[in-house]
């Protein structure tokens, strides 16, 4: 199903998807900094990761109540693999800059995606979702990169 056609269900099984990615990046990013005792980048991925699930759990209640009788649908190739680690050991082997250079690309990414499904959407409500998730993901941006801005700081101290 190409994303054009997409009903407001399909989009919210898209966003749904979108999120529980983002929150196990978020995850796998905060286990990998824990071993490089870097606390207060752990404790911004577990809030990163639970804004993403509390997301989600918002998503999948509107879900059923605005489309109830829609069955859940595979979209799973319409949700993009952004650039991340791919394993616990690839996590493991980031740097502090590279793990929040990773959260910021992969935030702008999904911005980017909402915006550029806009561009093609026909449901009306799918694509007042996908703008409204797009808006969100600017909020997203902005943490990330206040943390980015915060360790250049530190760097440059």
């Amino acid at each position: 199903m190409p994303l054009r056609e997409l009903t407001l269900s399909e989009a919210f099984d898209v966003s749904i998807a979108l999120e529980e990615r983002s929150r196990d990046r978020y995850l796998t990013l905060a286990r990998s900094m824990e071993d490089f005792g870097h606390d207060e980048v752990v404790r911004f991925f577990m809030l990163m990761a639970r804004e993403e699930e509390s997301h989600r759990i918002d998503l999948v209640s509107q879900r059923a109540s605005r489309c109830p009788a829609a069955a859940i649908a595979d979209v799973s190739k319409l949700v993009p693999a952004f650039e991340g680690p791919h394993s616990q050991a690839e996590a493991d082997a980031l740097t502090l800059r590279q793990a929040l250079a990773l959260a910021l690309t992969a935030e702008q990414r999904a911005r980017s995606f909402f915006l550029d499904a806009l561009d093609g959407l026909t449901d009306p409500d799918a694509r007042l979702l996908f703008g409204l998730l797009a808006e969100e993901e600017i909020e997203h941006v902005h943490l990330v990169q206040r943390h980015l801005d915060g360790l250049a700081q530190l760097e440059l101290a």
